[in-house]
């Protein structure tokens, strides 16, 4: 995940709480009158091969105490990942230092197409633990870089290209996915353009590429305009190219959405934020995202 610090997932908790209960939206969060009735807010997004984090803090109030608040004495919280139909759970632990909850991966391999039940928070309406299924793996026919431009400005090497993916149709639907492109160096390309479908793309401000929404590609192809900045010539495309759940593609399009001005203040209307997890204990988000990785040499 993108947060580094509790200060980090603290603001972003206080911004999405008061958003949500104070503009009409479908996802509403009614903030409780006391100070003792705060319920947990969560944001668990699982990647296969990776560590499992979850930050987990208390929602603010409607009486003056807005700004979400940090777990007292976390470690005695009992939170989990349960597998498929199993009774019982991989505990989280409590990591003081980033001051985050973490299952090592050792400790929990993901499976593909495996369910994955979070417990500890209690569950939704209709009686069933927030819950998630790993997507598969995506498979593509070609990927081909066309109409490349080389321009050197201030010492620094200008690249853009045209990158044009073919994506082999998926097995389970809907299906969403998140692109991330990087140059052989690790810097981050800018998608400077969407060439085609562009309804089917959202790219995103609070982290690096674009989500794609593959019900809105005409003929299962991806054409990305990319430029990238660096000391060097670049010279190659790589790409991380991540086949997510709903509730993650749901959630990251709405805080890329969560824009503000200089003074702090809310100058988009939120999209909905798309929650999985409505309990009687907690608010949130758990989602889950397989890897696949594509290349091509810029020629």
């Amino acid at each position: 995940m993108w947060f580094k610090t509790g200060i980090a997932i603290r603001k972003l908790i206080f911004f999405i709480t008061t958003v949500i209960y104070f503009t009409s939206c479908v996802d509403t969060i009614p903030l409780p009158d006391e100070a003792g009735e705060r319920k947990l807010f969560v944001i668990c997004e699982m990647t296969d091969g990776e560590n499992i984090y979850a930050d987990i803090n208390f929602t603010g109030n409607t009486i003056g105490e807005l700004f979400p608040s940090a777990l007292i004495k976390p470690d005695t919280f009992n939170f989990a990942i349960a597998e498929g139909d199993k009774d019982f759970g991989v505990p989280f632990i409590f990591e003081t230092n980033e001051k985050r909850f973490i299952i090592k991966k050792q400790s929990l391999p993901l499976s593909v197409g495996e369910k994955y039940k979070f417990r500890g928070i209690g569950a939704n309406k209709n009686s069933s633990e927030p819950s998630v299924i790993i997507p598969e793996f995506l498979k593509f026919d070609t990927i081909i870089i066309e109409r490349v431009s080389r321009n050197i400005i201030q010492n620094k090497f200008i690249t853009e290209v045209d990158c044009r993916i073919k994506v082999k149709k998926p097995q389970t639907f809907p299906a969403y996915f998140h692109i991330v492109p990087k140059t052989e160096n690790k810097g981050d390309w800018t998608i400077k353009n969407l060439v085609k479908d562009q309804s089917a793309f959202k790219i995103l401000k609070h982290r690096p590429g674009v989500l794609v929404d593959y019900s809105r590609l005409t003929n299962d192809e991806i054409v990305l305009t990319l430029e990238v900045s660096e000391e060097n010539e670049t010279k190659s495309v790589e790409l991380d190219i991540f086949n997510t759940t709903l509730s993650y593609y749901q959630y990251n399009y709405y805080i890329s959405n969560v824009t503000s001005d200089s003074y702090g203040r809310n100058n988009e209307i939120p999209a909905i934020a798309g929650l999985n997890i409505k309990t009687d204990k907690a608010y949130g988000t758990f989602s889950a995202k397989t890897l696949s990785k594509l290349n091509a040499n810029i020629k």
